[in-house]
């Protein structure tokens, strides 16, 4: 009895490396100055689809390529620099869901000259399995089995499907419903698989299956075993866990009534298990920040409209000792600096994280005023990055002062006033209020010596809707925390701050403006000024976002098409023009802290940097120690 959670990238890439000379209709490729060619003369997919680049060079600039008629929609083709005599084609050809295989063309086309690279695809290979060709361990005997060859619909006697609205549980995003959903199938049986789907209805809603077996049988012992293909996509999270049957879940909740997986321990255990050598932390996706309102009407309305000061903000920034704060008011939190930590994999076939990457540690080095190399203070960037503390007291004292003549003489202070600022929080227990008075001596120290010193305070709020409350500009600060698919690090980000027609996204820093920020960025030597907003359409890859260079000589239409290297220091910047305004400000990372079983075997400790959520899988039973004695030794796996 226990969940498997597995997020799982599949992706197929390859560059063709074969050469050939191209051809006219007539075979001809010697007529005039006109030439073309590939490095490949054809294409050949397997059923699940695949993705490949194939280099075209030609006597000039000006060629094409595009599928033929017979491709239809399952070959889809990008070109690159078709304005110049070298390019390239990005071929994506989607998964082949017949049995049938397929055959299909892309045309290059330069002037009279053209040549074809044939692609073909393989149709899927259905192998169903049968009793007889199952492998039965030895001392065991197959008591039920499910192999999807009946129907097209699971069958209500083995199966039911459980029926949530969104946010029943883990404050996920999706509807359960009980088959279908907007007239589409959540489930469906074909071709010996069941199908599970995810997607948006009509009304915006998300919808998806979540399905029993024989949730009143259940059996004791056994192996239990699934053969399962999971989805890529950011924020999936597909399961394959068991819980116990004929259970009351009213007397017996979850989770004392039995569900193997991680066991989180709250904040006020930590001083008793903390030491234990049966604890085991593993890294969240999520970081936790502050959260700071600049609207200045808003804030005007409750006399804070110094937070809409830029260095007000960041001197409290630099009076945060992000380290000790970790240690010291978090239960397995670690030291915090970027939005998104070390979780988040950047290059997919390689593991490399994005905050191992240069564009990354530029990013932080760049924030946080690390300077490496000739004049710099360290001898080289990794150097710069391992060295950063977030922290510089005489510095913030130095911003706090000018933020200070800066408001004065903005009008947004008077010189004489007290100002209290509201540090709103769900609920008041030991743990916030540590951070608070942790918090509130910062901005104090940051505030001694300048003309804020004894004017400028913080207040905790109790409030069970402070998210509603910040959302309608009625908060000063607040803690958020933010994490996602750790395979895409843009997730965050986009989602977070510019997935909204007003750009606004999911963002608690009300009075921010994602479409009003300019974002400069050099793509293969050509400059680009865009908006936040804009930037984070196009990397997340919306088809109708294309960027322009300042100059207009450029076009970028398909973020795809760069490496991954490319890709990190365009992340790394635009993290960098999130951050620099200070509008939030990292605190920590979050940690889960584990408690493996003392009575049970195979404890797995390894983390895998795709289960957001994972880490520690492990077996225990309901026996006493003096049972557990008595037991241990019969017991097999």
């Amino acid at each position: 009895m226990g969940r498997l959670k597995i997020f799982a990238l599949m992706m197929s890439i390859c560059l063709l490396s074969c050469s050939s000379s191209s051809s006219d209709d007539s075979g001809d490729n010697s007529g005039g100055d006109v030439k073309i060619s590939c490095s490949q003369t054809s294409i050949k997919a397997p059923a699940n689809g695949g993705s490949y680049s194939v280099a075209v060079v030609a006597s000039t600039g000006g060629w094409t390529a595009a599928a033929d008629g017979n491709s239809g929609n399952w070959v889809k083709v990008s070109a690159k620099n078709t304005n110049k005599a070298s390019g390239m084609i990005s071929v994506t050809v989607d998964e082949n869901t017949s049995k049938e295989a397929r055959n299909g063309a892309i045309n290059v086309k330069l002037g009279s000259k053209q040549m074809s690279i044939s692609v073909t695809q393989a149709g899927r290979t259905v192998t169903p399995i049968e009793g007889g060709e199952m492998v039965i361990p030895e001392g065991y005997k197959l008591v039920w089995n499910d192999e999807f060859n009946e129907g097209s619909e699971l069958n209500s006697t083995d199966w039911r499907h459980e029926v949530q609205k969104a946010g029943w549980v883990n404050n996920e995003l999706q509807n359960y419903a009980n088959g279908s959903a907007d007239g589409k199938r959540v489930t469906e049986i074909a071709d010996n698989r069941l199908y599970i789907n995810c997607f948006k209805g009509s009304n915006g809603k998300i919808y998806s299956g979540r399905v029993y077996a024989h949730e009143t049988q259940g059996w004791l012992y056994g192996i239990f075993e699934a053969r399962i293909k999971l989805p890529k996509g950011k924020g999936t999270w597909p399961a394959f866990w068991m819980m116990p049957c004929n259970n009351d879940f009213g007397a017996n909740p979850w989770p004392k009534c039995g569900e193997i997986d991680n066991v989180s321990l709250v904040a006020s255990d930590m001083s008793t298990y903390g030491s234990s050598d049966y604890i085991r932390y593993t890294p969240q996706s999520y970081t936790t920040k502050l959260t700071f309102n600049t609207d200045l009407a808003k804030t005007t309305e409750r006399g804070t409209q110094i937070l809409t000061n830029l260095n007000f903000r960041k001197a409290f920034s630099y009076a945060i000792d992000r380290n000790t704060f970790a240690a010291s008011y978090t239960s397995a939190g670690t030291a915090g600096f970027g939005m998104l930590n070390n979780l988040y994999v950047y290059d997919p076939y390689t593991g490399a994280t994005y905050r191992d990457s240069e564009g990354a540690k530029e990013a932080l080095c760049n924030l946080y005023g690390m300077t490496w190399g000739e004049d710099g203070d360290y001898e080289d960037l990794d150097e710069a990055y391992e060295a950063i503390t977030g922290y510089d007291i005489t510095y913030a004292q130095s911003l706090m002062q000018q933020a200070y003549d800066e408001c004065t003489a903005d009008g947004l202070y008077d010189g004489e006033s007290s100002v209290e600022i509201e540090l709103r929080v769900y609920q008041s227990d030991d743990t916030y209020v540590q951070m608070f008075n942790y918090l509130n001596s910062c901005l104090e120290a940051a505030c001694e010596g300048t003309g804020f010193e004894g004017k400028v305070s913080m207040k905790m709020v109790v409030d069970a809707d402070y998210y509603e409350t910040n959302y309608s500009g009625g908060a000063d600060m607040i803690f958020t925390t933010w994490g996602g698919a750790t395979y895409s690090p843009w997730t965050v980000l986009y989602e977070c701050y510019c997935d909204a027609s007003d750009g606004s996204g999911q963002q608690m820093e009300y009075g921010f403006d994602t479409s009003a920020i300019n974002v400069v960025i050099d793509v293969d030597g050509a400059t680009f000024t865009q908006p936040l907003q804009t930037w984070a359409l196009w990397a997340d890859g919306d088809v109708n976002t294309v960027l322009t260079s300042d100059d207009g000589s450029v076009t970028l239409d398909a973020f795809a098409d760069y490496s991954y290297d490319t890709e990190a220091e365009i992340y790394g910047k635009l993290e960098y023009a999130l951050l620099s305004y200070y509008t939030t400000t990292p605190l920590y990372y979050r940690n889960s802290g584990s408690l493996v079983s003392q009575k049970g075997d195979y404890a797995v400790t390894q983390y895998v940097d795709l289960v957001e959520f994972g880490g520690i899988e492990y077996y225990t039973f309901d026996y006493d120690d003096t049972e557990w004695e008595a037991v241990k030794g019969s017991l097999t796996y």
